[in-house]
Formats: C-alpha cells, sequence, structure tokens
C-alpha cells in the first residue's frame, strides 16, 4: 500500500475489500448461509461504513508546484525555500509575476495552496 493516499482511493481500497470479504460470506454450495455475527460480516459491515464516511469527507487540499498555480485573480498562499511561513500571492498577468498584498511582486516561489475557506460568520 501507497505511503500517501488520497480519500477516494482508500475509499476504493475499503470497497474492494469488502466485497471479498462478502464474498466469502456467501451462502456456501449447501445453501448454509453465513453467521450474521461471524468475524467477516462483521469486517465487511464496517468497512462498508467506513467507505460511506469517506465518500463525504472533502478532499485536503495539499500544496502543488508553482507551475500549476491559478493565473487568475485568486489569492493564494505562495511558498518560497528560504521563507519560513507562506505569503498571501496573487498573479500579477501585466508583469508574469506573482504580487502580494501591497503590490510588491515576490519572486522565487516555489509551491502554492489555495487558502481555506473564509469561517462562517457568528449566529448571533
Amino acid at each position: 500500500m501507497a505511503d500517501h493516499m488520497t480519500a477516494e482511493q482508500l475509499r476504493k481500497q475499503l470497497v474492494e475489500i469488502e466485497m471479498y470479504a462478502r464474498t466469502r460470506c456467501l451462502a456456501d454450495d449447501a445453501g448454509n448461509k453465513p453467521d450474521p455475527n461471524s468475524a467477516l460480516v462483521h469486517i465487511a459491515n464496517t468497512l462498508s461504513q467506513l467507505a460511506a464516511r469517506l465518500s463525504g469527507m472533502a478532499a485536503v487540499p495539499t500544496w502543488q508546484p508553482i507551475g500549476t498555480a491559478p493565473k487568475d485573480d485568486q489569492w493564494i498562499l505562495g511558498w518560497r525555500a528560504h521563507d519560513v511561513k507562506p505569503l498571501i500571492v496573487r498573479f500579477d498577468p501585466l508583469f508574469d509575476e506573482f504580487e502580494d498584498e501591497s503590490g510588491t511582486h515576490i519572486y522565487h516561489l516555489t509551491y502554492w495552496h489555495s487558502l481555506p475557506a473564509a469561517p462562517e460568520p457568528p449566529h448571533v
């Protein structure tokens, strides 16, 4: 198994294992039904529940190479190897460079990440 899997890859793998467990739980040739309390039935049910939970999870964004960054007007996090924190930047098509919030051009970015969604306003 790979060290890093997306939620969707993990969900698919869980479904495959669940299907295998369920085929092992099928009635035998003599028509004997499996024990509903068997370990395989329990495993198959648990895997089904986990796969369903993963389906509802949003993909977690990861840092991407700067060459894949959006070149529209959206703000993103930018990273340079020599910095200790990310910078909030957007692409400036006029100069074909990224700029920070003050309009200063930022050079040597190596990675980018989308900004998180804004929090919900408090309900008063």
